[in-house]
């Protein structure tokens, strides 16, 4: 694993953008920042290599950088909205011109170190964000194959070895994880993107291909209008059986779903209608919790009791 420099936020710092600004200092690894009022692309706080300590008592904030490599930055921390922030990367001469910029809005994006250059600043900029949780930013050498894993966005967890396969619903962020501490032995799977894409990118699918391989006898398991689709959709692409609640949107409203997600769309026709819920493969174990007619509304729904209660019953049969 490569170590990096951690950078913390520090004391507050007569530059920051604190018009409007809620600055919240929980602990030196926590800092909420909140501000709905502040215009995109304004910078809220930054740190520098350059030490100017006879004239501010400010020490230099950041390690020396070697000329001609290059590094990323991996953001530890919440932001909301999702990714609404994103880092500057200034590089100045001796006499303080500016030598080279980049800007970096992605965990896979870095920036090469001129060979020019005495110092250099990180400025944190608002991308739109209504508020931010941070924690720190680590410092990396930029290295191909790390890039790679930061950017993966699907994870499986599992601590025994189980049948059943759980998606998370996250339509109000992750909900499996908080049922983690229960005594129940199962497997989920989870991701960092926007109601998980819905499990349809490709990386999801080899991930699940992968797993499904090693135990052909995985069950797929949903909760929610989300993590049902998954269910379903995989199931039905492998061949596998699926355990679903009755809370699922329209066809049309998957559809509008995977466009605002831009995703190429991989649903068959009518897959998500009735019928399939009364097919062999697939169990319905409990009712829905869907009322209304909004499937936005319908993705923000705490869908957790219906899983307590397939574990609550699962539990009684040492099933999952």
């Amino acid at each position: 694993m490569q170590v990096g420099k951690s950078i913390r936020w520090g004391q507050i710092k007569i530059e920051d953008y604190a018009y409007g600004s809620q600055i919240v200092l929980e602990n030196p690894d926590h800092i909420h920042f909140k501000n709905t009022l502040m215009p995109s692309g304004e910078r809220i706080t930054s740190w520098s290599s350059r030490s100017v300590f006879q004239t501010t008592k400010d020490s230099a904030k950041l390690p020396l950088l070697t000329r001609g490599e290059s590094y990323q930055l991996i953001f530890q921390g919440k932001t909301v909205p999702e990714g609404s922030i994103f880092f500057k990367i200034s590089f100045f001469d001796y006499y303080g011109g500016p030598i080279e910029e980049y800007y970096l809005r992605t965990p896979s994006d870095y920036f090469t170190v001129p060979d020019t250059y005495n110092y250099y600043e990180i400025a944190l900029h608002h991308g739109g964000c209504l508020s931010l949780d941070f924690n720190q930013i680590i410092l990396v050498p930029y290295v191909k194959e790390q890039s790679m894993e930061v950017e993966k966005s699907y994870w499986i967890h599992s601590r025994a070895k189980s049948n059943y396969l759980i998606f998370d619903e996250l339509g109000n962020g992750p909900q499996v994880s908080s049922l983690w501490k229960s005594s129940s032995q199962f497997t989920y799977m989870t991701s960092t993107l926007t109601n998980g894409h819905l499990y349809l990118r490709e990386s999801a699918h080899q991930l699940i291909d992968q797993i499904f391989s090693n135990n052909p006898h995985l069950i797929f398991v949903g909760y929610g209008p989300i993590s049902n689709l998954a269910a379903l959709y995989h199931a039905e692409r492998l061949g596998a059986r699926a355990y679903i609640t009755e809370d699922v949107l329209t066809e049309s409203a998957y559809t509008d779903l995977q466009a605002s997600l831009n995703i190429t769309s991989r649903l068959n026709q009518g897959i998500i209608t009735y019928r399939y819920l009364v097919k062999s493969h697939v169990k319905v174990y409990a009712q829905g919790l869907i009322k209304g007619s909004e499937w936005g509304a319908s993705l923000l729904l705490d869908y957790k009791p219906q899983l307590e209660y397939l574990i609550s019953e699962s539990e009684s049969n040492a099933e999952i």
